[in-house]
């Protein structure tokens, strides 16, 4: 059975309308409701030439939109399901198009967008209890897309100031996977993370004037983490790739300019931590491969007020372990290793270092120590 249930707040025509509110003029909002217990609002205060659209299926839905001083605006809430709730709210945001779809049960969408302009902002879920959420403060042309499909999901997209041209998507498939992206003063970054499987946990952060950023994780499996941080740099490039299960990346920069750092993971249990601090122009390349009678590989990379240093471990096998540390000036380091429990470590410090350890075999041991 369809209902047509429409609980909107225009202020258009009437004078004790005009006295506490803001006149809205050639508005469009429609809702369209069917079954039973379902509840929609849409409130437009101060707006104009806005189109808003809800349609909810199936028993006990809630859906809220809420404008006010908008222009141009397109919000369009589809649900079908059983206790989902999605809500929008829009304060001077003009030519926006904001999309949400449920389908399914207890999942929970919002949007919040304040003071920008033609920006995209699109959330899709499928299955029960996932929950997605995008913040928009001051933002302007971004697009931001979350696509979930399973069981109790959670992703989350925060751009605030000055950010610009930014393609944003977090892609989820499986059961309690959360992805988190958070940025400040950025622009024209692009992130993209995709997780497969279950208990996956992917978080980047950007902060006060990081720009030209592209960031990308895929993790497939289960278990996985990676953590990427980024304060005051420029012009990054970071992927993390991992497959398998109990995989754990962390990148964290600060101060720092022009690095690329790039991890590869396959197989199970391997760990990569890489730390940048007040250096520039640095490149870290970490490739780690496991198989079943190694298991895990461990690899560390540190380094800190160095300039134009580069580190590159590369691992095949298992259990193998390699750690590095770089404080100065124009560092070179290179570690690769083939076979399973083999252990290098080179610490530099000081400028115009060169280091480099090669082993094949199993259960080898390298060091390296310059001052």
């Amino acid at each position: 059975m369809k209902r047509n249930a429409l609980v909107i707040s225009v202020c258009l025509l009437s004078s004790a309308c005009s006295q506490a509110y803001a006149q809205s003029t050639n508005e469009t909002a429609t809702i369209n409701q069917y079954d039973n217990l379902q509840t929609a609002t849409i409130s437009q205060t101060g707006s104009r030439n806005d189109t808003v659209y809800i349609e909810q299926h199936d028993l006990n839905n809630t859906a809220t939109i809420l404008q006010t001083d908008t222009a141009g605006n397109t919000v369009n809430s589809y649900q079908n399901g059983v206790l989902n709730s999605s809500s929008v709210t829009q304060t001077a945001e003009t030519g926006d198009t904001d999309n949400i779809t449920q389908l399914g049960n207890l999942n929970n969408a919002g949007m919040q967008q304040q003071g920008g302009e033609g920006n995209v902002a699109t959330i899709y879920q499928s299955g029960s209890q996932n929950t997605a959420g995008i913040v928009q403060n001051g933002t302007f042309f971004n697009t931001d897309n979350i696509n979930q499909t399973g069981s109790a999901n959670s992703a989350s997209i925060q751009q605030s100031a000055d950010e610009s041209a930014d393609i944003d998507a977090i892609n989820q498939t499986g059961t309690a996977n959360n992805a988190v992206v958070l940025q400040q003063a950025d622009v024209n970054n692009t992130i993209t993370i995709d997780q497969s499987g279950s208990l996956n946990v992917a978080r980047i952060s950007q902060q006060n004037g990081s720009s030209f950023n592209t960031e990308t994780i895929n993790q497939s499996g289960s278990g996985n983490n990676a953590s990427i941080q980024q304060d005051n740099s420029s012009f990054n490039a970071l992927n993390v790739y991992q497959s398998g299960s109990l995989n754990t990346a962390g990148i964290t920069q600060n101060s720092a300019n022009v690095q690329t750092d790039t991890v590869n993971q396959s197989g199970m249990n391997n760990l990569v931590g890489v730390l940048q601090e007040n250096s520039g122009n640095n490149t870290v390349n970490i490739n780690q491969q496991s198989s079943l009678t190694g298991l895990g590989n461990t690899a560390y990379v540190t380094q800190e007020a160095a300039f134009f240093s580069d580190a590159t471990v590369n691992q095949t096998g298992g259990n193998n372990y390699a750690g590095t540390y770089q404080a100065g000036s124009y560092e070179n380091l290179d570690i690769a290793q083939n076979g399973n429990f083999n252990t290098a470590s080179i610490a530099q410090s000081g400028s115009h270092n060169t280091a480099a350890i090669s082993q094949t075999g199993t259960s080898n041991l390298a060091s390296i120590t310059q001052h």
